[in-house]
């Protein structure tokens, strides 16, 4: 039994590994493997791919994501096996946290690993249509706005996620008003992240992203953002923890309106 990396060859075997009800992830393997700081790995015996995982790799931190095992080889230690692998990846690259979201069926392999719950997410999906009316402040992200974005993504999340964003910067929007920029968009990146300084900001991003998006996910700590999605045709559909293992980041959630991903944060 070995660990190896992800290879493009591999994706269509992976994805027969995904739980019914996760969304496609072939796309998302494709992206990790695309990405510099991204470390892909699958648990194989005899050819046969047991479980896959993740390591996101930022410059201070670090998350996991997509780790899956394959439904009849639960409950033999392969998941923990790939989750110290990669929290092992995580140390010799000298970070010294690591995130991740995870569902109910995963919530005691991270808590008997050292994870601790930080907060809670939302989920929603949208029941109906709505029309949409542009506002004049949003505008698409300028390579000059750039530095603007990391600044307000580092002081928020409290993680050096620039090489993430600026590969999605150039899909983006910003909400810029009397020529300062107070919140972004990134509509690509995953299921779509909206960063606010204000609430201003944060709800006119959420009425462009909701025109085109189906599925949302906003922290509990985010009045205003879970407040939007529950009066504008969106229903409340799950909730997962967002947990931490190592020195505490202390993000501000109340300025997080949508989630970039669960293996991006």
């Amino acid at each position: 039994m070995n660990i190896e990396i992800i290879r493009t060859e591999d994706i269509q075997e992976a994805t027969k590994l995904s739980p019914e009800n996760w969304s496609h992830i072939a796309p998302r393997i494709e992206t990790y493997i695309k990405l510099d700081f991204c470390h892909s790995i699958k648990l194989v015996n005899k050819n046969e791919i047991l479980g896959i995982g993740t390591a996101v790799m930022f410059k201070n931190s670090g998350w996991i994501g997509h780790l899956i095992v394959k439904d009849n080889r639960r409950s033999k230690g392969y998941g923990k096996r790939i989750l110290t692998y990669l929290c092992d990846h995580c140390k010799k690259n000298e970070l010294k946290t690591v995130s991740l979201f995870t569902t109910d069926m995963g919530y005691p392999m991270y808590i008997n690993y050292g994870f601790e719950v930080q907060t809670e997410y939302v989920q929603y999906e949208r029941t109906s249509d709505e029309e949409y009316n542009a506002n004049i402040n949003i505008k698409h992200i300028e390579t000059k706005d750039c530095e603007r974005l990391l600044e307000m993504d580092k002081l928020i999340t409290g993680e050096g996620r620039e090489k993430l964003l600026l590969s999605y910067a150039n899909e983006g929007f910003v909400y810029r008003q009397d020529n300062k920029i107070t919140g972004f968009y990134l509509c690509n990146l995953g299921e779509g992240l909206v960063i606010a300084e204000n609430e201003e900001a944060g709800v006119e991003l959420l009425k462009l992203r909701a025109s085109t998006k189906k599925q949302a996910i906003v922290p509990i700590g985010n009045p205003t953002g879970n407040n939007y999605y529950s009066k504008n045709n969106f229903k409340e559909i799950a909730k997962v923890k967002k947990m931490i293992y190592g020195d505490k980041i202390n993000g501000k959630f109340e300025h997080i309106y949508n989630r970039g991903g669960g293996s991006f944060g």
